[in-house]
């Protein structure tokens, strides 16, 4: 009868512990816990900070984005997805674009940020291959990049490295034809539907006529002017988006 006793003893007595232990742990996390070094406070916030992000592709103009509520969202984003070691492939893609740029803080450093099947910021990386993040932030970075105004920019800038041809052949009147592309850019919309996009390139598959637009000699940029209706442009041999011609004058 004394040993039931005491075996009860001890396990009320254990459980007491387990109890009070468990207690002492939770008062702990429930802790405010300070820094008391102010600098390193102040340190830690600017260093996370963005002031703006600057981005583009080889031979167009950079983009900047410093709108603050535009540069949270980006950044919140980015930062909620997993992140992983980054580790140098020899692997290259010439089948996507890929946006480089720089990610400037509030202490006045930046690191390097690379867009494309992936995120990479310094020396981390971001998320993966369809992540619905890196879809939104490499398309928001190819909306801005590939812009009408954008576009434009780099026509002007290359205006006397532009070559005009239909079917393989020099055409006439290149000034008038250049001239005609500004005019239609600057009328022109970017197409988001999908279907519209494929059914546009399936139908009109012989352009009226091409614009290349060179850099030394390196062809970077191509417009292909379908119809009076869809002008589609291409980097580096790659469909970047199909552009709906405006019939308002």
């Amino acid at each position: 009868m004394r040993t039931r006793w005491m075996i009860l003893a001890f396990i009320v007595f254990a459980t007491f512990l387990t109890m009070l232990f468990v207690s002492n742990k939770n008062k702990e996390y429930s802790k405010v816990h300070f820094i008391d070094d102010e600098k390193e406070v102040i340190e830690k916030y600017e260093s996370t900070v963005p002031l703006k992000i600057v981005f583009g592709v080889e031979y167009l103009p950079e983009i900047e984005i410093a709108n603050p509520d535009l540069l949270f969202e980006i950044w919140s984003k980015i930062k909620n997805l997993p992140v992983f070691e980054y580790v140098k492939s020899g692997k290259s893609s010439d089948d996507e674009v890929t946006f480089n740029g720089k990610v400037y803080f509030l202490n006045k450093e930046n690191k390097e940020i690379q867009v494309s099947g992936d995120i990479r910021v310094g020396d981390k990386v971001y998320g993966m291959e369809d992540n619905p993040t890196v879809k939104y932030v490499r398309s928001l970075m190819k909306e801005r990049v590939f812009s009408v105004e954008n576009l434009v920019k780099t026509l002007e800038i290359h205006e006397n490295q532009i070559e005009i041809s239909t079917n393989s052949s020099e055409v006439k009147g290149k000034d008038r034809k250049v001239t005609r592309i500004y005019e239609l850019l600057q009328k022109s919309v970017r197409v988001d539907d999908s279907k519209e996009i494929g059914k546009a390139l399936v139908k009109y598959r012989t352009p009226t006529y091409e614009i290349k637009v060179l850099d030394d000699g390196q062809k970077f940029l191509r417009f292909e002017i379908l119809n009076d209706k869809y002008c589609s442009v291409y980097y580096k041999g790659n469909f970047v988006e199909l552009l709906r011609i405006s019939n308002n004058s």
